[in-house]
């Protein structure tokens, strides 16, 4: 790859900044290393190295820490984080942005509209009014099955797609 001159203009915390590459490197997609002897890059990168490492396993102890476990959903959920959903009996919920780290349950009679979720679980809805979702990305299936409309739009499925029994017309009108 040519062109490629290394770090450039990087400012890490506490105001400390890399230098860029002496040369460009064509052969290498990384700058080439320093030949400086001086002692104080060594413990800079030293320092820099412990820091990304502590970062990186207290990070998701902390995000995980403030993760509600199961959410009942009877209304609208922004972009957060959530462990799992429930859509109880007769209730109507919507995922907006939502990351779901678990599964979502749709109950008889239920509603879910999901849009640019992430559920890293399945979607399941079992005799659900209607179960929409879009732009999404799913992790396990998705399964609607003995219930009204269920549509599933442009969306990342790693599981299988699993619609039977649904009486809800088809296709369903989109706004």
């Amino acid at each position: 790859m040519s062109g490629v001159s290394g770090v450039s203009g990087v400012s890490g915390a506490g105001g400390i900044s890399l230098e860029p590459a002496a040369h460009e490197c064509a052969e290498r997609a990384y700058p080439a290393p320093s030949t400086r002897k001086e002692p104080h890059h060594a413990s800079l990168h030293l320092l820099v190295g412990v820091a990304v490492a502590l970062g990186a396993s207290v990070l998701p102890n902390v995000a995980s820490a403030n993760v509600p476990e199961n959410v009942v959903c009877r209304g609208t959920i922004g972009a957060i984080a959530v462990d799992n959903v429930e859509v109880p009996e007769f209730a109507r919920c919507v995922l907006s942005g939502t990351t779901v780290l678990g599964s979502v349950e749709v109950k008889p009679g239920a509603r879910l509209t999901a849009s640019f979720a992430t559920v890293r679980g399945s979607v399941q809805a079992i005799e659900a009014v209607s179960v929409v979702v879009s732009d999404s990305s799913i992790t396990g299936g998705f399964e609607a099955v003995q219930g009204g409309v269920a549509r599933s739009v442009r969306n990342a499925i790693g599981g299988g797609l699993k619609i039977e029994q649904q009486s809800g017309p088809w296709p369903w009108p989109w706004p």
